[in-house]
């Protein structure tokens, strides 16, 4: 036999073998590939979907912003309510911070800090500084204790608002007169050598006024 022969006959098997396992599993081979066809049409959908989604939340937004602007304040406050309450994005940070100039109960103001602080507990810099800005705003309003933990959550995190926080209590005690718990705050910005120099040059400069009090 030629070799010609045996090259013709093992392609010929070899085409057989193929066009039997197709034929064997064919049934897999269609469950695959509409399988891929469904994922990459949930894929398309879904992007669709969130950016669909985005651009509403974007839209509900400035809505909002333009009836602060012509002064519909109610209706205004119940856009940016809305946003909050249903949408971890930026623009319910936004909305809380627009809902601040419309809201006049402080405990209500403290539930929506507290709604879109916990949406952000993974993302920990963002959380801080939603934190510091809550405390700084409402510090006469709530309870000592209750600063302390919140702030701890900063201090204990040793992010990049630890030092913020620290000034701050800090300045809390010194305006309370409470002049030694005031000063431990300011000399463990220095002790724990933090990054921030501005707040290292803060810290320095509130000591020495806390010594020409004392004095």
């Amino acid at each position: 036999m030629a070799d010609e022969d045996l090259i013709e006959i093992k392609e010929s098997l070899q085409k057989e073998n193929l066009i039997n396992f197709f034929k064997t599993h064919k049934n897999k081979f269609i469950l695959f590939f509409a399988l891929l066809l469904l994922l990459g049409g949930s894929y398309l959908v879904f992007n669709k979907y969130d950016e669909s989604k985005k651009e509403k939340i974007a839209a509900s937004y400035f809505y909002g912003s333009m009836l602060l602007e012509n002064k519909i304040n109610d209706d205004a406050k119940k856009v940016f309510k809305n946003i909050i309450l249903e949408h971890k994005s930026p623009y319910a940070i936004l909305s809380l911070y627009q809902i601040i100039k419309l809201e006049s109960d402080l405990k209500k103001i403290e539930n929506f800090f507290d709604i879109v602080i916990k949406r952000y507990e993974g993302e920990e810099e963002l959380r801080d500084l939603l934190i510091y800005k809550k405390n700084l705003l409402l510090s006469e309003s709530i309870d000592e204790n209750q600063l302390l933990i919140s702030m701890n959550q900063i201090i204990n995190n040793k992010g990049m608002w630890k030092s913020h926080a620290l000034l701050f209590l800090g300045d809390y005690y010194f305006a309370k007169e409470q002049f030694n718990k005031s000063k431990e705050f300011y000399q463990r910005i220095l002790d724990e050598d933090s990054q921030n120099s501005i707040i290292k040059i803060e810290a320095e400069s509130r000591l020495k006024k806390l010594t020409n009090v004392q004095n």
